[in-house]
């Protein structure tokens, strides 16, 4: 890996360079593109910084002023934020474990250094999908000399225990509102997170003997990775981790888990090969040479509203600053041939199988269309957007807006104020060959869920069919009334996106002339086509790839009354005409 360190490093040092003097004396940077400044910002770029100081040969006074000044900005400032002060702390540490000579603690003010130890005191209440900083703050505050006794193995046996318990299949749920199950890439973040944690422990046996069970867990996700990651670099279609953020910590992952010697010597070339996809995605993607930036939103494409540039630049930079240092050790070669899989290949993940609920997510490769699919059935945090419905996300082919509700290829049931659509969860989750040897998936929801993610009893239940056949996806839901009922609106919709004007090349799938040909098979809510939304000039519509140029909507906008133990079907098909490049 020795050019990828080197290119690493290279680029790592042209995104500081183009940050480094818009640093504003209060830790901040002007906010891009009419962003938000976020409350973490200065944590970050005090960390990223700290990690150049630690690892470049020579450094500039100019560099130790704006990690101390930032450090000290984001406990001033935003003491509240345990993210931003957990990477400042970091920050802290990397800068020295003896505070003695510790450059930026000696650049404190009194008052900052008690705001500081005070905090690295204070046991650290978060919500269960934040433990990673919990073992953070208690590594910094042991390692640093603020707290006496070690707790981070204790809090690193909590944070595993919630894989252990709260997930049949060991995974990881990053959710904090709504149903619960919010399975995603959001694990591989904070797991990063401990890791570099970890390296920077006062104490070397700690890691030593954490990383073995951390292992145990981590290698579920190593295992998946694979059936995520296609042939253009795209993994991670669902859930928090889609776009930048998604493929910067993947690839740290998987950097990771070649310097643990996690991966075996019999699939170190195939996870080369994944390497290097999402290595030429993140820069034909992202890297924007002209601006020195790593660009995630513009005039065709948009990312989380939580997400910020400038946040998203110094964590892209601290992670060049670690693969250069760690590519350096490693003898693996990321110049393997890319090999497209030509079979049709179908895999059922079970995250959770709990009494009320089961999640799980489904990929499914189509040999005809050449990319995997990826249906989630997992919650969606209650975060108003479609990343976590239950459709097959497809960028490019099968896609839905980044910041925008709206029901895609999931229908929408409106009682009163009751917004509904089979996403979330399931039960009875099962899959089959069916007669024509499609591959089939099925779930149940017992009760209907609101697009909050609230259940809803004595309405009806639903039923969920996908199937999968060489280039034809087809969707069946059945909804049985548990009584009379009246049925505001119906909606289905789906949406025409078309690829970045200027980050296209050959290995992208999009979609051809004739677009997703869809063909309703049978609707028991008697809808209609409406008329074809124009949605090119709306900047709510857009992808981490793309602009979403129209919609079209099945609806039925008249009140309908459902007759109770009377089953109401929707069948619909889809045969996309899928392009390369």
């Amino acid at each position: 890996m020795q050019n990828f360190a080197a290119q690493s490093w290279d680029i790592a040092q042209l995104l500081l360079g183009g940050y480094l003097e818009r640093i504003e004396e209060n830790g901040t940077i002007a906010p891009i593109g009419g962003e938000q400044v976020r409350t973490d910002e200065s944590g970050h770029i005090a960390y990223a910084l700290a990690v150049y100081h630690s690892i470049a040969e020579q450094t500039s006074a100019r560099v130790v002023e704006l990690v101390a000044g930032c450090i000290a900005a984001q406990f001033h400032f935003n003491v509240q934020d345990v993210g931003g002060c957990t990477h400042a702390a970091l920050a802290l540490l990397t800068m020295g474990l003896n505070l003695a000579r510790n450059d930026a603690w000696s650049r404190f003010r009194d008052e900052t250094q008690k705001i500081i130890e005070s905090w690295l005191k204070t046991p650290l209440q978060v919500p269960p999908h934040q433990e990673a900083f919990r073992i953070v703050h208690a590594i910094v505050g042991h390692s640093l000399g603020f707290q006496i006794t070690d707790n981070s193995d204790k809090l690193i046996e909590q944070w595993l225990n919630r894989a252990r318990t709260g997930s049949t299949g060991g995974f990881m749920d990053s959710s904090s509102r709504g149903i619960g199950g919010r399975y995603d890439g959001a694990a591989l973040e904070q797991y990063v997170l401990v890791r570099e944690a970890l390296q920077r422990h006062a104490s070397i046996h700690m890691r030593a003997r954490r990383l073995p069970m951390i292992r145990t867990y981590m290698q579920r996700y190593l295992k998946l990775i694979p059936d995520l990651v296609r042939d253009d670099g795209t993994n991670w279609t669902f859930g928090s981790m889609r776009g930048c953020t998604g493929t910067i910590y993947t690839i740290s992952f998987i950097v990771r888990a070649f310097d643990d010697d996690w991966i075996d010597a019999d699939k170190q070339t195939i996870y080369a090969d994944i390497l290097r996809k999402l290595v030429q995605h993140l820069l034909m993607h992202y890297l924007d040479q002209g601006s020195a930036s790593v660009c995630i939103r513009d005039g065709e494409r948009d990312a989380e509203t939580e997400e910020a540039t400038v946040v998203v630049n110094f964590e892209a930079i601290r992670q060049f600053f670690f693969w250069s240092q760690l590519a350096k050790r490693s003898k693996i070669s990321l110049g393997v041939a890319g090999t497209e899989s030509h079979n049709t290949f179908a895999k059922y993940i079970p995250f959770d199988h709990g009494m009320k609920a089961e999640h799980g997510l489904l990929i499914y490769r189509d040999a005809l269309l050449g990319l995997p699919l990826q249906l989630p059935l997992i919650g969606g945090n209650t975060n108003g957007n479609p990343s976590c419905d239950a459709f097959p996300h497809c960028p490019g082919v099968f896609d839905a807006p980044i910041n925008k509700r709206l029901p895609v290829l999931v229908p929408e049931l409106t009682f009163g104020d009751l917004v509904t659509v089979p996403s979330f969860y399931g039960k009875n989750v099962s899959t089959s060959l069916g007669p024509r040897r499609e591959f089939q998936f099925r779930y149940e929801q017992p009760e209907l869920i609101t697009v909050n993610e609230e259940l809803i009893s004595n309405i009806a239940s639903c039923k969920v069919v996908w199937s999968f056949v060489e280039g034809k996806v087809t969707a069946e839901f059945i909804y049985l009334p548990r009584r009379a009922i009246r049925l505001d609106s119906f909606r289905f919709t789906f949406a025409i996106s078309v690829p970045h004007s200027r980050l296209t090349f050959p290995i992208m799938p999009s979609l051809g002339d004739n677009g997703l040909r869809p063909q309703i098979l049978r609707d028991d809510f008697h809808g209609e086509w409406q008329q074809l939304q124009d949605v090119t000039k709306d900047p709510t519509y857009r992808t981490n790839g793309g602009k979403i140029t129209c919609l079209y909507v099945y609806a039925r906008l008249l009140a309908l009354q459902l007759r109770q133990g009377t089953p109401y079907w929707f069948s619909i098909s889809f045969e996309p005409e899928v392009i390369r490049g």
